[in-house]
């Protein structure tokens, strides 16, 4: 029990440091004009449960380790999901998950590959309904469909 408290402890410590390190290391981001946030690393459970809370989305992190999902402007070295991550813009290195990375500026892309089964219609309603939402804001989906591939690209919705 006593090393379950002292580990649950250190952990937080080293959450409350790397946050207070990742706030006060903003630099100025030459393409946008505004403000870009770095972080050497970064933990969530999922978004904004993490060091770089509810402004994940806005963070460029070297090293991320997202227990579920996670969110971020970019990635530079490594990133482990234990079910997904979004990155808004670029990453390189490797990124890691159990199911799917969504990297891009333009929005995510869902794709999965195609096995049609004869005793199950599709109707396509869902993604229609989809569209519909999307056409409130002003943008639409794209489908892409390949004799081997199925997949959606949803812009992001700010």
């Amino acid at each position: 029990m006593k090393k379950i408290i002292k580990g649950t402890i250190a952990v937080l410590i080293l959450l409350y440091a790397e946050s207070t390190f990742a706030i006060g290391n903003n630099h100025r981001n030459g393409n946008a004009g505004g403000t870009e946030n770095k972080a050497a690393f970064q933990f969530t459970l999922v978004p904004p449960l993490g060091t770089n809370g509810i402004h994940a989305g806005k963070y460029s992190n070297a090293i991320s380790v997202n227990l579920i999902g996670g969110l971020s402007e970019n990635e530079r070295f490594f990133t482990l999901s234990g079910i997904s991550s979004v990155i808004k813009g670029d990453a390189t290195g490797l990124q890691t998950a159990g199911f799917s990375n969504h990297i891009g500026n333009d929005g995510i892309l869902v794709s999965n590959s195609i096995r049609l089964r004869a005793n199950v219609p599709g109707y396509g309603i869902g993604l229609g309904n989809l569209g519909q939402q999307y056409a409130i804001y002003g943008k639409s989906m794209e489908i892409l469909r390949r004799h081997d591939e199925f997949a959606v690209r949803l812009p992001y919705i700010e």
